[in-house]
């Protein structure tokens, strides 16, 4: 199974990330994850569904991004290292009303961290998410969230864009039936909020999430 990562945010665009697509390859029985790269030109295939109904439509209640113990002082720790851009991605469980985080990996010693730019150290990535599945291979990858400049807590176009082509390509990684994007923006304290997002096949447009921090 080859699971995809994105975002590397361009400093000529402050809130726009570049897509940069690498997979990972997990053997159930090895537990063993593998990253390649793609094209940087970004994703081909077009997905539409012109019929599909949001979700929003029909729940009565919002879903929620649920933090487990522990989470929300790993990432605030994580926000607060550096005055520049970082993110985190973000792997647990996913429940009919709610997605729960129960592990993050940060950006690693390698991964670029700038004004307006922001790219993961992705051989970190891969080394922390083999060493997480062989603990628990039934852990889910649910998405990336990242920093924008104080007073930007809204996705960029380029990070629905890059959020759906994740949803629809067509090559051979695998291409999750549900993305969480969230955008975090620094707070006093120190402290942070996240703005998350949930893409779907079955909305492409994105239903915006409750948070639960696990305070």
């Amino acid at each position: 199974m080859s699971i995809p990562s994105i975002f590397a945010k361009k400093s000529d665009d402050r809130q726009v990330p570049e897509i940069e697509v690498k997979g990972a390859t997990r053997s159930r029985s090895s537990a063993k994850t593998t990253m390649r790269k793609t094209a940087r030109s970004g994703l081909t295939h077009v997905c539409q569904y012109p019929h599909a109904r949001s979700s929003s439509t029909w729940r009565k209640t919002m879903r929620k991004l649920v933090f487990s113990y522990g989470v929300f002082r790993g990432i605030n720790e994580i926000v607060h290292q550096v005055d520049t851009e970082t993110g985190v991605r973000i792997f647990g469980d996913i429940f009919e009303d709610r997605f729960v985080v129960r592990h993050i990996v940060g950006p690693g010693e390698g991964a670029l961290q700038e004004t307006y730019e922001y790219s993961c150290d992705n051989d970190y990535a891969e080394r922390e998410y083999t060493r997480l599945l062989k603990a628990d291979p039934a852990l889910q990858w649910l998405g990336e969230l990242h920093v924008h400049p104080s007073g930007s807590p809204r996705l960029s176009r380029r990070d629905r864009r890059t959020a759906r082509d994740v949803i629809c390509g067509s090559d051979y990684v695998l291409h999750p039936a549900e993305f969480i994007v969230g955008v975090i923006q620094r707070t006093a304290g120190p402290d942070f909020e996240v703005f998350p997002v949930l893409f779907s096949k079955a909305n492409l447009k994105g239903e915006v999430l409750g948070v639960d921090y696990g305070k």
